[in-house]
Protein backbone atom coordinates (compact mmCIF):
# COMPACT_ATOMS: atom_id res chain seq x y z
CA UNK A 1 0.00 0.00 0.00
CA UNK A 2 2.79 2.37 0.55
CA UNK A 3 4.59 1.80 -2.89
CA UNK A 4 1.25 2.13 -4.52
CA UNK A 5 0.41 5.81 -2.79
CA UNK A 6 3.87 6.70 -3.11
CA UNK A 7 4.04 5.99 -6.75
CA UNK A 8 -0.19 6.87 -7.85
CA UNK A 9 -0.42 9.97 -9.60
CA UNK A 10 -3.36 11.39 -7.58
CA UNK A 11 -5.93 13.77 -9.68
CA UNK A 12 -6.25 16.07 -6.70
CA UNK A 13 -5.14 17.11 -3.23
CA UNK A 14 -7.74 15.59 -1.85
CA UNK A 15 -7.21 12.31 -2.90
CA UNK A 16 -3.99 12.26 -1.85
CA UNK A 17 -4.95 13.42 2.00
CA UNK A 18 -7.66 11.16 1.68
CA UNK A 19 -4.95 7.98 0.40
CA UNK A 20 -2.69 9.30 3.05
CA UNK A 21 -4.84 9.36 5.82
CA UNK A 22 -6.76 5.99 5.26
CA UNK A 23 -2.84 4.47 4.78
CA UNK A 24 -2.26 5.48 8.38
CA UNK A 25 -5.70 4.19 9.70
CA UNK A 26 -5.01 0.49 8.13
CA UNK A 27 -1.52 0.97 9.45
CA UNK A 28 -2.56 1.38 13.19
CA UNK A 29 -5.35 -0.78 12.61
CA UNK A 30 -2.53 -4.25 11.66
CA UNK A 31 -0.58 -2.87 14.61
CA UNK A 32 -3.36 -3.11 17.08
CA UNK A 33 -4.23 -6.57 15.56
CA UNK A 34 -0.75 -7.58 16.14
CA UNK A 35 -0.10 -6.12 19.66
CA UNK A 36 -3.05 -7.49 20.56
CA UNK A 37 -2.27 -11.33 19.13
CA UNK A 38 -5.40 -10.91 16.22
CA UNK A 39 -6.05 -11.79 13.42
CA UNK A 40 -8.78 -10.67 10.71
CA UNK A 41 -10.76 -12.19 8.22
CA UNK A 42 -7.85 -11.91 5.58
CA UNK A 43 -5.48 -13.63 7.93
CA UNK A 44 -7.65 -16.64 8.38
CA UNK A 45 -8.30 -17.19 4.81
CA UNK A 46 -4.60 -16.76 4.49
CA UNK A 47 -3.71 -18.91 7.42
CA UNK A 48 -6.00 -21.99 6.40
CA UNK A 49 -4.51 -22.04 3.02
CA UNK A 50 -0.89 -21.74 3.91
CA UNK A 51 -2.12 -25.01 6.35
CA UNK A 52 -4.16 -26.80 3.99
CA UNK A 53 -0.50 -26.70 2.10
CA UNK A 54 2.07 -27.20 4.37
CA UNK A 55 -0.61 -30.43 5.81
CA UNK A 56 -1.23 -31.67 2.09
CA UNK A 57 -4.61 -31.26 2.74
CA UNK A 58 -4.72 -33.98 6.07
CA UNK A 59 -6.59 -30.97 8.52
CA UNK A 60 -8.69 -32.14 10.94
CA UNK A 61 -11.43 -29.43 11.79
CA UNK A 62 -11.87 -29.58 15.35
CA UNK A 63 -10.52 -33.00 16.74
CA UNK A 64 -11.90 -32.52 19.51
CA UNK A 65 -15.20 -32.56 18.95
CA UNK A 66 -17.71 -35.40 18.12
CA UNK A 67 -18.67 -33.97 15.00
CA UNK A 68 -14.63 -33.61 13.58
CA UNK A 69 -13.89 -34.14 10.10
CA UNK A 70 -10.63 -34.76 7.98
CA UNK A 71 -10.76 -32.26 5.02
CA UNK A 72 -9.11 -34.52 2.60
CA UNK A 73 -12.46 -36.83 2.73
CA UNK A 74 -14.45 -34.04 1.06
CA UNK A 75 -16.04 -34.44 -2.00
CA UNK A 76 -17.79 -31.11 -3.10
CA UNK A 77 -16.99 -27.79 -2.14
CA UNK A 78 -19.81 -25.50 -2.74
CA UNK A 79 -19.46 -21.92 -3.22
CA UNK A 80 -22.63 -19.56 -3.11
CA UNK A 81 -21.84 -16.04 -3.85
CA UNK A 82 -19.74 -17.02 -6.25
CA UNK A 83 -19.52 -13.18 -8.14
CA UNK A 84 -18.02 -11.83 -4.62
CA UNK A 85 -14.99 -14.23 -4.87
CA UNK A 86 -11.40 -13.06 -4.07
CA UNK A 87 -7.62 -13.88 -4.24
CA UNK A 88 -7.98 -15.18 -0.83
CA UNK A 89 -10.47 -17.75 -1.46
CA UNK A 90 -9.05 -18.41 -5.26
CA UNK A 91 -5.80 -19.28 -2.83
CA UNK A 92 -7.71 -21.44 -0.46
CA UNK A 93 -9.81 -22.83 -3.15
CA UNK A 94 -6.40 -23.72 -5.14
CA UNK A 95 -4.99 -25.33 -2.05
CA UNK A 96 -7.53 -27.81 -1.51
CA UNK A 97 -7.94 -29.09 -5.12
CA UNK A 98 -4.29 -29.20 -5.19
CA UNK A 99 -4.37 -31.47 -1.94
CA UNK A 100 -7.30 -33.48 -2.40
CA UNK A 101 -7.67 -33.70 -6.43
CA UNK A 102 -10.82 -35.61 -6.11
CA UNK A 103 -12.90 -32.31 -4.48
CA UNK A 104 -15.25 -31.41 -7.31
CA UNK A 105 -17.20 -27.71 -7.13
CA UNK A 106 -20.59 -26.54 -7.12
CA UNK A 107 -20.83 -22.64 -7.72
CA UNK A 108 -23.54 -20.42 -8.23
CA UNK A 109 -23.57 -17.08 -8.32
CA UNK A 110 -25.19 -13.78 -10.26
CA UNK A 111 -22.33 -11.00 -11.79
CA UNK A 112 -25.34 -8.40 -11.70
CA UNK A 113 -25.05 -8.77 -8.01
CA UNK A 114 -21.45 -8.19 -7.17
CA UNK A 115 -20.82 -5.92 -4.75
CA UNK A 116 -17.55 -6.87 -2.82
CA UNK A 117 -15.18 -4.75 -4.75
CA UNK A 118 -13.99 -3.04 -2.11
CA UNK A 119 -13.17 -6.20 -0.26
CA UNK A 120 -11.17 -7.38 -2.44
CA UNK A 121 -13.37 -9.69 -5.03
CA UNK A 122 -12.66 -9.63 -8.72
CA UNK A 123 -15.17 -10.56 -11.19
CA UNK A 124 -12.55 -11.81 -13.37
CA UNK A 125 -12.90 -15.15 -11.34
CA UNK A 126 -16.82 -15.20 -12.25
CA UNK A 127 -16.32 -14.50 -15.72
CA UNK A 128 -13.36 -16.70 -16.59
CA UNK A 129 -14.06 -19.65 -14.23
CA UNK A 130 -13.59 -21.90 -17.31
CA UNK A 131 -10.10 -20.72 -17.35
CA UNK A 132 -9.74 -20.80 -13.79
CA UNK A 133 -11.46 -24.53 -13.35
CA UNK A 134 -10.75 -26.54 -16.36
CA UNK A 135 -13.04 -29.14 -17.38
CA UNK A 136 -16.11 -26.95 -15.97
CA UNK A 137 -19.80 -27.17 -16.98
CA UNK A 138 -21.27 -23.62 -17.07
CA UNK A 139 -25.06 -22.88 -17.23
CA UNK A 140 -27.08 -19.78 -17.61
CA UNK A 141 -30.28 -19.87 -15.10
CA UNK A 142 -32.43 -16.76 -16.50
CA UNK A 143 -35.73 -18.06 -14.94
CA UNK A 144 -36.79 -15.67 -12.42
CA UNK A 145 -39.23 -17.01 -9.94
CA UNK A 146 -38.72 -15.01 -7.03
CA UNK A 147 -39.69 -11.10 -8.43
CA UNK A 148 -42.95 -9.61 -10.25
CA UNK A 149 -42.24 -9.16 -13.89
CA UNK A 150 -41.90 -5.42 -13.93
CA UNK A 151 -38.96 -5.50 -11.25
CA UNK A 152 -37.63 -8.11 -13.43
CA UNK A 153 -38.32 -5.84 -16.55
CA UNK A 154 -36.59 -3.02 -14.33
CA UNK A 155 -33.17 -4.45 -13.09
CA UNK A 156 -32.61 -5.95 -17.22
CA UNK A 157 -33.03 -2.30 -18.11
CA UNK A 158 -30.80 -1.36 -15.34
CA UNK A 159 -28.27 -4.02 -16.35
CA UNK A 160 -28.65 -3.78 -19.86
CA UNK A 161 -25.19 -2.02 -20.31
CA UNK A 162 -23.54 -5.22 -18.99
CA UNK A 163 -22.50 -8.03 -20.94
CA UNK A 164 -24.81 -10.26 -18.29
CA UNK A 165 -27.49 -12.42 -19.84
CA UNK A 166 -30.78 -10.82 -18.99
CA UNK A 167 -33.39 -12.11 -16.44
CA UNK A 168 -36.82 -13.53 -17.58
CA UNK A 169 -39.45 -13.23 -15.68
CA UNK A 170 -41.71 -16.61 -14.86
CA UNK A 171 -44.65 -16.82 -13.08
CA UNK A 172 -44.90 -18.31 -9.50
CA UNK A 173 -43.96 -21.98 -9.13
CA UNK A 174 -46.92 -24.11 -9.13
CA UNK A 175 -48.35 -24.64 -5.60
CA UNK A 176 -48.11 -28.51 -5.73
CA UNK A 177 -44.39 -28.30 -6.18
CA UNK A 178 -43.50 -25.93 -3.34
CA UNK A 179 -44.13 -27.28 0.94
CA UNK A 180 -43.59 -25.52 3.81
CA UNK A 181 -42.77 -27.98 6.66
CA UNK A 182 -42.25 -26.98 10.43
CA UNK A 183 -42.38 -28.34 13.60
CA UNK A 184 -43.92 -27.08 16.99
CA UNK A 185 -41.33 -28.97 18.79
Amino acid sequence: LDNKISSFDFSCEKEKVFCLIANRIYHRYAMELEEANLIDFDDLMAIAAERIERKRGNVVIDPTSDSSFNLNTLKWLMVDEFQDFSPLFFNLVTALRSNIPSLRLFCVGDDWQAINGFAGSDLAYFKDFGRHFADATLLDLQNNYRSQPDIVRQGNAFMAKTKGAPSIPMASLPSESVRLVYSNT
